[in-house]
């Protein structure tokens, strides 16, 4: 098992949503198996516990396919809104939550930079809560303030219930599948 996750099942997340999109696991083979340890490590040297690590990991198989540094969302580079890693953090997001630097997060695209970038996540959930975060990952400021512009209700559906599934199946953290849910791109 994953260093740092328990044998134990993981805790319900509570995103006010009910967790039951339609869903289906593809297998992608070595290449996200790989992503996802590399994902997993980050989250371990950041001190993730196993149920931030859980959707930290959902947000990444929403976000990508790979978990690669290729699948980083590059339409809105250099603007507020610019996203960051494999996470696609809104960069508006990173600074609201203390990122200093006026270089739309392009340093935390680094690979080496995942846990950093993580954290930002991290430090959302535990600052304004998971649902609030996802809100503002999702939609940025105007999704964080009224909770459902930009599809943040179908986006935090989608991470619950890919949440669900790695609860069902902790070897999805760790393998080549992907938890697939159809959430249109904003």
């Amino acid at each position: 098992m994953i260093q740092g996750l328990p044998d134990k099942p993981l805790a319900p997340i509570a995103l006010d949503v009910p967790g039951n999109a339609r869903f289906k696991i593809t297998n992608y083979g070595e290449k996200l198996r790989s992503n996802k340890r590399s994902l997993l490590k980050a989250l371990s040297e950041v001190g993730a516990s196993a149920e931030e690590t859980a959707l930290i990991v959902a947000v990444a198989m929403q976000e990508t396919t790979y978990m690669s540094t290729s699948e980083i969302d590059r339409s809105k580079d250099n603007t507020p809104a610019a996203n960051i890693s494999i996470l696609n953090i809104n960069y508006d997001m990173v600074q609201q939550l203390g990122y200093a630097e006026s270089d739309f997060g392009v340093q935390l695209n680094d690979p080496n930079k995942l846990g950093k970038a993580a954290s930002f996540l991290l430090k959302g959930f535990k600052i304004w809560t998971a649902v609030r975060t996802l809100n503002f990952h999702r939609g940025g400021r105007t999704a964080f303030k009224d909770g459902v512009s930009f599809g943040a209700v179908e986006y935090r559906n989608s991470i619950a219930t890919i949440y669900a599934q790695i609860a069902k199946d902790p070897t999805l953290l760790e393998d080549g599948r992907r938890i697939e849910v159809d959430v249109p791109h904003v």
